[in-house]
């Protein structure tokens, strides 16, 4: 019965000014396994198709940049999500950079027998007629490979 009394505390808003004093916090931490495997059963590809990402850019007319044939297992442990500004460091151009970024902490990537094909395309999916694909690289990871870092995303001005 010792854990009666802590099972009747009451979660409570905080008020504008008490909030605004809360600093220090670590931001968003995820941690997430991801295994896309090629199943010829299910598929209509001779020994089975990998997962498809199209992604469209604003301004790009038809076109597309894609991962294609993606398999393998990803794991991400303790990727942190962050934003940040960068006003200095970086052999000078962080001074004349001086903008925020939202920065991707990699503590503990893993991709395991991976492959997946960069290409560009004027079809989001692989099945609608007229897809034009130009495969610019496939890569392919036989064993495990890992990762630690930061990643900067930023925002490009229009042109």
């Amino acid at each position: 019965m010792l854990a009666g009394p802590l099972a009747q505390a009451e979660l409570r808003t905080l008020p504008d000014d008490d909030l605004g004093q809360v600093v220090g916090q670590d931001g968003l931490s995820l941690g997430v396994t991801v295994n896309i495997q090629k199943t010829p059963g299910i598929t209509r590809c001779p020994g089975g198709c990998g997962a498809r990402v199209a992604i469209q850019p604003a301004g790009s007319g038809n076109n597309f940049l894609v991962l294609d044939n993606i398999s393998g297992t990803f794991s991400f442990d303790e990727v942190t999500v962050d934003i940040l500004s960068i006003n200095s460091g970086f052999g000078g151009d962080g001074a004349a950079f001086n903008r925020q970024v939202l920065r991707v902490g990699l503590k503990d990537v893993n991709f395991d027998n991976i492959s997946l094909t960069l290409a560009g395309a004027n079809k989001a999916r692989s099945t609608d007629a007229g897809l034009v694909q130009t495969d610019l690289l496939s890569a392919r990871v036989d064993g495990v490979l890992h990762v630690q870092g930061n990643l900067n995303l930023f925002q490009v001005p229009a042109r």
